[in-house]
């Protein structure tokens, strides 16, 4: 989900024709030269792109941890662009955190603290499951940002109510008892599945 931010906060949509000129060409509307060389060949390698000689130069020396370290940084510093002290507020939207690899969960916990210093609004989608992942992050945020924090829990449909969503998705005059059953007992109450 963040390659997919990145290219949003960048306004480029068409992910198979990004390459390193295209994105130095679009840092270069925002970023000074010495924010583009510091910024570049991690947000390049962490989107993926093929890196030319100066840009493979600058990561090929670097551990794992240290790569990944200077990619989030990169990452944050996009992010504190577009949303300066003062200006205008940024919301960014990730669903289904519960699916999230530990990179990328990684790289959210890095981002938390900046919704206490920038207008940054985080809207973090994720299923209440305990055993996931991403409950460490829901534990984190209800102990470190409580006060920055707004928690809805969304429940699932009345069996009445799934029924009557069932009946205005499908209006059939005669729905056989076995199928309504079979619909609405998976579904379990989650209106997207009926």
């Amino acid at each position: 989900p963040f390659r997919e931010l990145v290219r949003d906060l960048l306004k480029y949509k068409d992910a198979e024709t990004l390459d390193t000129a295209q994105l130095r060409a679009l840092l270069s509307q925002s970023f000074s030269a010495e924010e583009i060389n510091a910024t570049l060949p991690y947000l390049a390698n962490f989107l993926n792109l093929p890196l030319d000689e100066e840009l493979e130069e600058k990561v090929k020396y670097l551990d794992a941890e240290g790569l990944q370290r200077r990619m989030f940084a990169a990452v944050r510093s996009l992010i504190e662009l577009h949303a300066p002290v003062g200006g205008e507020p940024l919301v960014l939207t990730l669903e289904d955190i519960q699916w999230m690899d530990q990179a990328s969960l990684a790289l959210l916990e890095y981002l938390l603290p900046l919704v206490t210093r920038l207008p940054l609004l985080l809207i973090l989608i994720y299923r209440p499951e305990r055993d996931s992942a991403s409950w460490r992050i829901h534990e984190k945020i209800s102990r470190e940002y409580q006060h920055t924090t707004v928690d809805v829990q969304l429940h699932g449909l009345a069996p009445a109510d799934s029924h009557q969503l069932l009946l205005n998705l499908m209006p059939m005059t005669e729905w056989s008892p076995s199928i309504q059953e079979m619909i609405l007992g998976r579904a379990e109450g989650n209106p997207l599945y009926v």
